[in-house]
């Protein structure tokens, strides 16, 4: 059992003296680049609420979440990094400040700031996948605009948001399910903290983002501290959410409800079947990329990950330890359609090595969760939660961004077609939010939708697409879809929404792509790419932009 838990405050500063906090280091990330985020509140929102005493001390955004965190955990010891000046800081700096956090000891890092700026999603996700994977356990606030925040919204965060409902009473704090899947925000926390301050003022958080993550940072230190164990991400979310106002159900939360599997940082990719090949780059390094047939995969991944197992054992030579040249594995990704005795037989040596499987197979079917529970490890296949997630947002009216629709056949690099189409807007500083209908799509730093038997209506997915591209502060949307049958059926009864339709097709043979440019049903330019490449996509992209500005 640990007596005292390292929590870092990172944010703006912490004037210990305000609420006498129990300080073991005060120190500062300087930074000279561009400013990308600020904390999840306004100054007028974060303003805290005082007494008829007047405060003499400095009364900061960070002072107020050391004050929270200790109020419910005494026995934390608080760091202070601060990384933000006038309130805003830039995403190296966050970086540099939970890497230092892994370098000396803190065990929970309280961050209640963040980006909503796709330039920074990158960047945040590799840095905190790799500090999650060293140990450091991270809580972050979601910003107050429901937008999706880096790093609340990755799955090896706690993500919170304070309780607008006025239900939570001081200390509690509840379970959200749907905004878990949807944007990564885990808990609902109370938030209007009354805090007594050295000279025995009150002073008064207000109801914000920032103020409901320090009461999730000091139930996880309440964790530890009781704890016989090291936790995992995983555990943790499970243990909160069993000590949470409203208990999910009595065993563990589905491994399963992340919408994108954002938490890789290398992987063994296994192609079966017919696995659509391509050359658009993963967004994680991967050690090794095998073909195999759906006979020979189980034998396959097992020996792979048998040799990967005796790589890892230290060799111990005259005393000396041989560090290791390769790189461990953390996820096995599963490409190309395998059966289900296959698909159970996989899972079981994941879970014996230790791995979390991604399943971005071209026909979907369910796999045996209970082993996944056991060891912590997630799962992820393109059904799960997503149907649910279509029929929540299928109603309504679509949000005013730039939509363009793509059909395309199936003999094309897609994913590498739409890679490159992305890279072009995002030179520009535009953010373009890509989804296309085949679940791998997630491994390229793209969206998949996947079709329901009651979400069948263009303007449907065209209103579901609208609104989660707005919590990512979107600038345009792409939905991207195979011309098969049934689909021209499908857009012909196609959403006003949609201010463009590109109709790509290959001809046998040839690397040359024809493409059609439609508006408002009428066509508006015929043109062919001889193969894909940055300069004819780039023009391609130009013509686009055109269209949709003007």
């Amino acid at each position: 059992m640990n007596s005292k838990i390292h929590v870092a405050i990172i944010d703006d500063g912490v004037t210990a003296e305000v609420f006498n906090t129990n300080m073991l280091y005060d120190i500062e990330m300087v930074s000279s680049l561009p400013i990308h985020f600020q904390t999840s509140t306004s100054a007028a929102q974060d303003k805290p609420l005082e007494d008829e005493r007047q405060n003499t001390y400095m009364m900061n955004h960070g002072t107020l979440c050391a004050g929270i965190v200790q109020a419910y955990f005494p026995n934390a010891v608080i760091s202070s990094v601060k990384i933000l000046k006038q309130r805003k800081g830039n995403a190296d700096q966050l970086c540099a400040a939970l890497r230092w956090c892994v370098k000396h000891g803190v065990q929970v890092a309280n961050i209640s700031l963040g980006s909503t700026d796709f330039r920074d999603r990158t960047l945040l996700r590799e840095v905190v996948n790799e500090v999650a994977a060293a140990g450091l356990i991270m809580v972050s606030a979601a910003h107050n605009g429901g937008f999706l925040t880096y790093p609340a919204s990755f799955s090896n965060v706690i993500g919170v948001e304070c309780d607008r409902s006025g239900n939570l009473a001081a200390g509690q704090y509840r379970y959200n399910l749907e905004a878990a899947f949807g944007g990564g925000i885990e808990f609902t926390a109370f938030a209007r903290h009354a805090l007594t301050d050295v000279l025995g003022g009150t002073v008064l958080c207000p109801n914000s983002n920032s103020y409901a993550a320090p009461l999730i940072t000091a139930q996880v230190c309440m964790l530890l501290q009781s704890s016989k164990c090291i936790y995992s991400i995983e555990l943790l979310k499970n243990e909160l959410q069993e000590h949470s106002c409203n208990l999910v159900q009595a065993s563990r939360l589905p491994v399963q409800r992340y919408r994108n599997p954002d938490w890789i940082q290398c992987a063994f990719v296994f192609k079966a079947g017919a696995a659509t090949c391509t050359v658009a780059p993963y967004y994680f390094q991967i050690q090794r990329e095998i073909l195999i047939s759906s006979q020979e995969a189980v034998p396959v991944i097992k020996a792979v990950l048998v040799q990967e197992h005796e790589q890892q054992r230290t060799t111990i030579e005259v005393g000396k330890y041989i560090e290791q040249t390769e790189s461990i594995t953390d996820t096995l990704i599963l490409l190309g359609h395998m059966d289900a005795v296959t698909l159970r037989q996989v899972s079981q040596l994941a879970i014996q090595y230790g791995k979390h499987v991604v399943y971005a197979g071209e026909w979907q079917c369910d796999i045996p969760t209970m082993g996944f529970f056991s060891r912590q490890l997630r799962l992820w296949h393109g059904e799960v939660g997503l149907q649910r997630e279509l029929e929540k947002y299928k109603e309504g009216k679509s949000l005013e961004i730039p939509f363009v629709a793509i059909y395309y056949d199936g003999e094309m690099d897609i994913f590498y077609f739409l890679h490159l189409l992305k890279m072009s807007f995002v030179r520009d500083g535009y953010h373009c939010w890509v989804a296309m209908d085949q679940s791998r799509a997630v491994l390229h730093d793209m969206e998949y939708i996947c079709f329901s038997r009651t979400v069948n209506r263009m303007e449907e997915l065209v209103c579901c697409c609208n609104k989660t591209a707005s919590m990512a502060h979107a600038d345009v949307v792409i939905l991207c879809l195979e011309a098969r049958q049934g689909l021209d059926g499908l857009r012909k009864q196609n959403s006003p929404d949609t201010e463009l339709e590109l109709w790509l097709q290959t001809t046998e043979g040839s690397e040359a792509i024809r493409i059609s440019i439609v508006s408002n049903n009428k066509l508006l330019e015929k043109r062919t790419l001889q193969g894909l490449n940055v300069e004819a996509i780039d023009a391609l992209y130009k013509y686009i932009e055109y269209v949709l500005v003007n």
